[in-house]
């Protein structure tokens, strides 16, 4: 299942690495990278709703169609079974870079170290 998003995806370059709060950034990434940074603190489904263009629509549909689900404390999700792709683990490395100093690109870093060890 291939989801069209219906929103702008969000340039990293764009974000503050000095930000007061990382939960801001945490997001949902799509099979071919582009990154959607949450609108709010714990608002993955606002955004799921947002990019999928329905009201009804949540977080598992991206998650069935092979988003990776970034957490509020930057730990990247993927449903089990599914690999991350590629863009994906690119725009996860440029995330992390962009806030190394922060616990929330240090998780991000460790992550995908953890996946190019499996």
């Amino acid at each position: 299942m291939t989801i069209e998003p219906q929103m702008e995806a969000t340039a990293i370059d764009t974000l503050d690495p000095n930000i007061s709060d990382t939960r801001m950034v945490a997001g949902w990434i799509s099979p071919e990278g582009k990154y959607f940074k949450v609108p709010g603190i714990w608002a993955h489904d606002v955004l799921a709703r947002s990019i999928i263009g329905r009201d009804d629509a949540g977080g598992r549909e991206l998650e069935l169609a092979g988003w990776v689900h970034l957490t509020n404390r930057g730990s990247p999700c993927i449903l089990r079974g599914t690999p991350y792709t590629q863009p994906q683990l690119d725009t996860l490395f440029d995330l992390g870079l962009k806030f190394e100093g922060r616990e929330f690109g240090r998780a991000i870093l460790a992550a995908i170290r953890t996946v190019q060890e499996q």
